[in-house]
């Protein structure tokens, strides 16, 4: 049988992909141990000694993990990649539909299409302008009032979107620029983090020791008479 094939040294990844990959591993444990026990809940309330007994209950609530890295490229000032205006549109779209659907509007046919059309000409006029003034949450807040603008007379009520302060408005604004900047390119801190890519730099002077603390927060569901969000435990 021959040797597996062994891969090269890995491709650079940024320093938010390193710090986002450790958070999510985190909080994946915290769920499996939290479903761990859950499992052994059931196994103490099935049994007459065990049932007497606490629970037993993981929690991670510090975690600190140290380890070198290698700085391979630092972004330049402002060099930040244009957003995707085609990939913002279609986004704020299904923003829009799926507001005016919860509050039992016209989320499809001929209403829907009038949205799509003005929020389709706001993308082309956004596209005439130059990449460096298009800021994301300017694009945001353009596409938002373009599907404003096209409202029809029963879905501006249903939205209670007539005033400029109305909460539809306000609540779809927010969701519209947080998902816009969320969707918009980082250039990053290039980095070399695994062993592979490590020895590949060659010189262990170039490296840096990465310190991160990590505290656990755990959000419980709040249902209120018409929304469901999460909020701190």
């Amino acid at each position: 049988m021959s040797p597996p094939e062994t891969e090269g040294p890995s491709a650079p990844v940024t320093l938010s992909d390193l710090l986002g990959a450790l958070a999510s591993d985190v909080t994946a444990a915290r769920a499996q141990a939290d479903a761990e026990a859950m499992r052994i809940a059931r196994i103490y309330r099935g049994d007459p000694l065990l049932r007497t007994l606490p629970v037993p209950l993981f929690r991670l609530a510090d975690l600190t993990i140290s380890m070198p890295l290698a700085i391979l490229a630092v972004p330049a000032a402002g060099a930040t990649p244009p957003l995707a205006l085609s990939l913002a549109a279609a986004t704020v779209l299904a923003l829009v539909l799926d507001a005016l659907s919860e509050r039992g509007g016209e989320s499809g046919g001929d209403p829907a299409a009038a949205i799509a059309r003005a929020i389709e000409a706001e993308r082309g006029r956004l596209e005439r302008e130059p990449e460096a003034t298009r800021e994301p949450v300017a694009i945001a807040d353009a596409l938002v009032d373009a599907a404003l603008g096209a409202l029809s007379g029963v879905q501006r009520t249903l939205a209670e979107a007539s005033g400029a302060g109305s909460p539809f408005e306000q609540e779809l604004r927010l969701r519209a620029r947080a998902r816009i900047l969320a969707l918009t390119p980082t250039p990053g801190v290039q980095i070399a983090a695994t062993t592979a890519a490590i020895d590949a730099v060659g010189s262990r002077d170039s490296l840096v020791q990465l310190r991160v603390n990590l505290s656990e927060r755990g959000v419980e569901w709040a249902i209120g008479e018409h929304s469901e969000r999460l909020v701190l435990e």
